[in-house]
Parts: structure tokens; C-alpha cells; sequence
């Protein structure tokens, strides 16, 4: 026989490969049901096994245009799933058509023996009137589950954040437990006269290397490095005039093998042998240093994986709308332009940017058809698109942000006069934030294009802000966004 199989783990395609070529059969593989019908352009095949939960196109739209086409309708067609099963799955799996659903895991014999099976029968007429069912029941199952397995999905990728963020806090406080036992160390005590070296303890010998009879009348700038030395001298004669200077000041000192051992230090004038001195407690910190280096670089690995986390949901959103692809991150530029030329907090913006990556996430648990939908959408279907802001305040306000991100985006489709949805809310119970993201996602989404129009231009968005200033849009947000773009000469970044 030969068999299509379409999975998007490759892993899972060589294993139903091997053990079909290993019968003598002939496997074709694709990696999702776009990739599957352009296989299926080749003719002669017997039997097609697919997963469900695939990228592009998945498992349930595949069979729908399997079974649609007089071609293809009368090959055998086999589901193999084993991730994010609903249950459900199974009943949707039949009205759509398949010809048997097959769960992982299963032993290999019998999955070849169903399959071998399958393949040597002929689709009854009956089986045949079972695939061209066009009752609402296979759309509503269909969506049920595609919530359902979406909603695991998301549940699997906020344990992989919360883990990161338990690791980046077990950092911290390792951390933290570091620098106590640095401070409570034994610290360098050494008397300064006249910049040079009068008295060290023990400790002194073990950071510099030196034994302690050589520290004696040894010059400051000897050990201190070059550097680092105007500073240390200029607050050592500070002191000596009775000035105040802060202490914890650090600074390198240049060992005997010449490695450079940070040291920190605090000091009081004292008298030694009738003359003024410094009494210098100077604890090393070379390794709380290096330490420090380390933990801004890992801390900066754990950002750039929070924003790699961040940038997979909005993609996921996006895929299912190739339409709007590119338009979560271009508002979020908008956004935060706007926001600097408001002069927000710097915290506020980073807030904002993270909002506007995610606002249109909800749109997950919007059917692909209505999303990409070229002509007018009907009042069920506006409706349906207007639970996505919603649908993304409940996928992100699961995750924990030092900024109120999911009531920025539950509020981006609030207006000012409170004809916005979901909560109708007026003025300043709208978040600023918000108020901002509304106004940007506008301007974007009128100068791109759209499955039900074309792109309208940017003189003809920025007339639709300004009709609703102070109605449905806040004023000084829209007076922030005409001066970016009429006098400062802002452009979307390709």
C-alpha cells in the first residue's frame, strides 16, 4: 500500500515509517495538513494516518478537504493522536469522516495490523453520507476542542515560565546567601600615614600575597591599582580633613602574582603614634564581583527567554490570522512611541510593550474562518471576534507580570464615551495604557491590509483618530500620536 502520514513531530513520522516500509508498504510523509493535501496531488494512495493538533492546518481541516474533494473522499482515513485528547475528539474525528481513531500509544503490531486492515477495505456508502454531514454539531465540536487543547497548551507553556522564574529566584536568593557569607568573613584591617602601609592584619596576606613584615611602609600606590588610585587618595586626605565621605567605596588592588582582587572599604581617622591615621576595614569582594557579572548575565538569559515566550503566544495568534501577522509587535512599537512622546515612566512603556505583543492573543479562540473571513462579518460573527479581548485578559492575567498587562489588554477595545467592549467602561476607568493601545492598534489596522479590504493609508487613519478624539478616543493620546506622525515624521518599521 502506499499510506500518507502526516504528523509535525518528526520523530513520530520516521516511527510510523519504518514500521510500514518494514511490511513492505511505501510511506509518504508531511509534516501538516497544508503539506498533506500538496502530497496527495500525487496519485495512487491507499490509505492516509494523521495527527490532529498540527501548525498551518490541522488534523480536523485536513479531513474536511480530504473528504471534500471526489478525488481523495474515498481513501481510507485514519487519525493517530496522543496529545491534548479530548473527549470529544473521538465523536468529532467519525462526523468529520475518519475511518478509525487510533490512540497513542499502542503496541506497533497492532497499529500496522488496524492500519493493514483499514487499507484493504473499500469506504461503504454509508461511511461516504457520514462524511458529508454539514450540521453546526462538527463546527461547535470543533471548536470545542481546539479551545480545549489550545487552553492545555497554554497551561504547559505558563509552568515553563513559572519554572524559569523559580529558577531566576533560586539565583537570587543563592545570591543573596553569597553576600552574607562574604560579610561575615574575616575583613583586611590596615593603618594608612602619610600614604603608606603601618599596620595589616592576617587577612591582608592572604588577599595580596605579601607576607606581613613586607606591607610595612609599603606605598598605597603599590597595591592599589593605577586606576582606581586618584580616587582612593583623594578620599584619604577627605577624611584626614575631618570631610565626610560615604564608605563601602571599592576598588582593585594588585596582588603579588598580579591578579587584580577587588576590595571594599570603610574608614575612620584615628591618631597612630601622634599623628593622624586611617583605620581601614577593607573586605574582598572579588568574588562577589565576578559573581555579580554573572548573575546580570544569567538575569539577562531569563529576559531573553521571558520576551522568546512572550514572542511564541503572539505568534501562535498570529498564525491564525496570516492576515494580521506582524500586528501585535507593530502596534506594540506604535504603543511605545506614543508613550515616550506622552514621557510615561520607563516601567509603564515596558509594561505597554509587553501588552501590545499579547492584545490580540484571545483571537487563538477565534475560528481561522471568521479571522480570515473577505467579506463582511455577520452580528454572530462580529460577536464571536469581540470575546478575543476577553479570551487574551484570561490567558495572560495567568502570568505574572511587575505590570498590570492583562487589564491593558482586556481594555484596548474600551472607548472613551463607553460604546467599547467587553465591560463598557467610560474615561478614566480606562487604564492609560489602554487608552493608548486603542488608539495604535486603529492606526495599524487601518494602514494594512485586511482579508475584507485594502490597506486605507495613514492620512485616512489619523482622520479616524481625530473624528473620535475625545469620544471614543482619549485626546491627549491622539494629539501624542498626530505629533509623531505629522510633525516628527514616524514611519512603521517594515
Amino acid at each position: 500500500m502506499k499510506i500518507l502520514v502526516v504528523d509535525d513531530h518528526e520523530e513520530n513520522r520516521r516511527f510510523i515509517s519504518i514500521l510500514l516500509t518494514g511490511r513492505g508498504h511505501s510511506a509518504v510523509t508531511a509534516v501538516d495538513g497544508e503539506d498533506g493535501l500538496q502530497k496527495l496531488q500525487s496519485a495512487g494512495f491507499d490509505l492516509i494516518i494523521s495527527d490532529i493538533l498540527m501548525p498551518i492546518m490541522d488534523g480536523f481541516r485536513f479531513i474536511e478537504h480530504v473528504r471534500a474533494n471526489n478525488r481523495w473522499r474515498n481513501i481510507p482515513f485514519a487519525f493517530f493522536t496522543g496529545t491534548y485528547l479530548d473527549n470529544k475528539d473521538e465523536e468529532l474525528a467519525y462526523m468529520l469522516g475518519a475511518d478509525a481513531f487510533l490512540r497513542k500509544p499502542i503496541d506497533p503490531e497492532e497499529l500496522v495490523r488496524n492500519l493493514e486492515e483499514l487499507g484493504g477495505r473499500k469506504r461503504s456508502a454509508r461511511d461516504k453520507a457520514k462524511s458529508g454531514t454539514d450540521s453546526e454539531k462538527p463546527l461547535r465540536l470543533y471548536n470545542e476542542s481546539m479551545v480545549h487543547k489550545l487552553e492545555k497548551k497554554m497551561a504547559d507553556l505558563e509552568k515553563e515560565i513559572a519554572q524559569r522564574k523559580q529558577a531566576q529566584e533560586a539565583l537570587r536568593t543563592s545570591e543573596e546567601k553569597y553576600r552574607l557569607l562574604v560579610n561575615g568573613a574575616s575583613e583586611t584591617i590596615l593603618v594608612s600615614q602619610d600614604g603608606l602601609v603601618k599596620f595589616v592584619n592576617p587577612k591582608a596576606a592572604e588577599v595580596a600575597g605579601y607576607e606581613l613584615d613586607e606591607f610595612i611602609g609599603m606605598p598605597l600606590s603599590r597595591l592599589v591599582h593605577p586606576d582606581d588610585l586618584p580616587d582612593v587618595m583623594e578620599r584619604y586626605f577627605q577624611r584626614l580633613k575631618g570631610e565626610h565621605v560615604t564608605g563601602g567605596n571599592t576598588f582593585r588592588v594588585i596582588a603579588r602574582d598580579g591578579s587584580i582582587k577587588w576590595q571594599q572599604i570603610n574608614a575612620v581617622v584615628i591618631d597612630w603614634e601622634g599623628k593622624p591615621a586611617t583605620l581601614n576595614f577593607i573586605t574582598d569582594v572579588t568574588a562577589r564581583k565576578k559573581a555579580e557579572d554573572e548573575l546580570r548575565q544569567a538575569l539577562d538569559t531569563v529576559n531573553m527567554t521571558l520576551d522568546g515566550t512572550i514572542n511564541a503566544l503572539a505568534l501562535m495568534s498570529e498564525l491564525r490570522d496570516p492576515y494580521t501577522a506582524g500586528h501585535q509587535r507593530m502596534v506594540a512599537e506604535v504603543s511605545v512611541a506614543i508613550a515616550e512622546e506622552m514621557q510615561l515612566s520607563k516601567d509603564q512603556i515596558k509594561g505597554l510593550r509587553v501588552a501590545g505583543l499579547l492584545h490580540d492573543v484571545g483571537k487563538m479562540y477565534v475560528p481561522a474562518e471568521i479571522l480570515s473571513k473577505p467579506g463582511k462579518l455577520t452580528e454572530l460573527e462580529m460577536g464571536i471576534v469581540r470575546t478575543h479581548a476577553e479570551a487574551s485578559y484570561e490567558i495572560v492575567r495567568t502570568i505574572i507580570f511587575p505590570w498590570p498587562v492583562g487589564t491593558i489588554v482586556r481594555q484596548h477595545h474600551e472607548r472613551m464615551n463607553g460604546s467599547g467592549y467587553p465591560l463598557g467602561l467610560k474615561e478614566e476607568d480606562i487604564l492609560l495604557e489602554s487608552r493608548i493601545l486603542a488608539v495604535a492598534d486603529v492606526v495599524e489596522a487601518m494602514v494594512s491590509h485586511r482579508p475584507y479590504r485594502p490597506a486605507l493609508g495613514l492620512d485616512m487613519a489619523l482622520e479616524e483618530i481625530m473624528r473620535g478624539r475625545g469620544t471614543l478616543f482619549d485626546a491627549r493620546t491622539v494629539d501624542a500620536c498626530m505629533t509623531l506622525f505629522r510633525e516628527k515624521g514616524y514611519r512603521f518599521s517594515d
